[in-house]
């Protein structure tokens, strides 16, 4: 007596599979009677044939055949790689346009490159004797790691100008005296009722040294605050950072003085004399000057570039020297110009500061060299001579100032 239980018997799956995908998946020109010559040999039947589909049903004991594709490469093994061709793949590689961001940091980097400055790249991570450069000047103290790998990798920095001064103490231990370095990186600040800290894109540099070379008929000068004021002038301008003005107050006090820079109701970053106290726990003697824009600020502010034709007619030029109170900042007075001056007046441009005899005690004495033009016509002298005089009323009247 034989007995045979078989409750669930296995089905066999029907598979379809067309002719002209596997011939695009194998890059192969199979026809369907070899398609089915091929499989026949793994017991493959086939249930139907219609032109360009074939239906076929799996054996028992090949569970492991399930789609289309599965045929396809039972095909390729038994036919032999030799018989498909072989065929460089084709495609076109789309070239990514760089967004706003990429081109700015790449125009910043170009800049400052071409104002001298060198660019070092500074760990994220630094020992505590670099996070508390700054921290005991009243800069933001810097992260600690909960399993830092090391001493030496114990802070994150929250400021990329401990990092820059560093690298100007090692330059200087191998007498290379005069530096102009800067960095565009990461800084990580604290984040409220969070574990993990604030990300921010920051551009930051120092400058230490001589303003150029020694030569044998110069006497080099050290750099000062205007050299770098200078300095961040050109690299925001070439930015395309509308409405740049700085103001003295409210400054970081790691800063022995300095300025904070703003484009419009903007604030973009300070500049300035680092204190000598800072120096000094280096080993460092003599000024170091340092400004710290925060990148984001300057991508926002940044204009599209702007294209005017060359001017067709020329300017006519005036200097004028006013005499005003020391604390009346310069800027101040050349915003005042260019808003008494429109439509006519393009630049003015300040080549002198004096003070002393005649200049009374307390004032000092500004002078700028003024450029008028008019688009559509050539400016005559007793149209620019009427244009200054009431231009040099207004300034005595909003400031104060008095004609020298």
């Amino acid at each position: 007596k034989r007995l045979d239980e078989y409750p669930a018997p296995i089905q066999r799956p029907r598979l379809n599979l067309r002719v002209s995908r596997a011939n695009q998946v194998l890059g192969a020109n199979f026809t369907s009677e070899q398609m089915l010559h091929l499989l026949r040999r793994l017991h493959l039947p086939a249930l139907a044939v219609d032109g360009e589909n074939l239906v076929l049903q799996a054996p028992s004991f090949r569970g492991d055949l399930e789609r289309e594709v599965d045929l396809i490469e039972e095909i390729a093994r038994l036919a032999g790689f030799d018989a498909i061709p072989v065929t460089l793949p084709r495609g076109e590689v789309a070239t990514p346009r760089p967004g706003p961001e990429v081109r700015l940091l790449a125009a910043a980097r170009q800049l400052l490159e071409g104002l001298g400055f060198f660019e070092v790249i500074t760990y994220s991570f630094q020992p505590d004797r670099l996070g508390s450069l700054l921290t005991a000047a009243g800069a933001p103290a810097a992260l600690r790691l909960a399993n830092p790998l090391s001493e030496e990798q114990a802070m994150m920095r929250t400021s990329l100008l401990p990092g820059l001064l560093d690298t100007l103490r090692r330059n200087t231990l191998q007498q290379v005296m005069d530096v102009r370095l800067f960095e565009i990186s990461k800084v990580f600040g604290p984040r409220a009722d969070e574990d993990l800290p604030q990300e921010e894109h920051w551009l930051a540099g120092l400058m230490y040294g001589a303003r150029e070379e020694a030569a044998w008929n110069t006497t080099p000068d050290p750099v000062n605050f205007f050299d770098l004021k200078g300095m961040v002038e050109t690299l925001l301008e070439g930015l395309l950072i509308p409405e740049v003005a700085f103001t003295p107050h409210g400054l970081p006090e790691y800063l022995r003085y300095g300025a904070r820079v703003f484009s419009g109701s903007r604030e973009l970053g300070v500049l300035g004399e680092l204190r000598p106290d800072i120096g000094e726990r280096l080993g460092l003697e003599g000024g170091i000057f340092g400004f710290n824009l925060n990148f984001a600020a300057l991508a926002q502010a940044s204009i599209p570039p702007r294209f005017t034709p060359l001017p067709r007619y020329p300017a006519v030029f005036r200097d004028i020297a006013l005499v005003l109170p020391e604390n009346v900042p310069a800027a101040r007075v050349a915003e005042a110009l260019y808003s008494h001056g429109r439509p006519w007046l393009v630049e003015a441009v300040l080549f002198d500061v004096y003070t002393g005899d005649p200049v009374p005690a307390g004032k000092r004495s500004l002078a700028f060299r003024l450029s008028y033009r008019d688009p559509e016509r050539t400016l005559t002298d007793d149209l620019v001579n009427s244009h200054h005089q009431a231009m040099v009323a207004a300034l005595e009247k909003d400031l104060g100032a008095e004609l020298r």
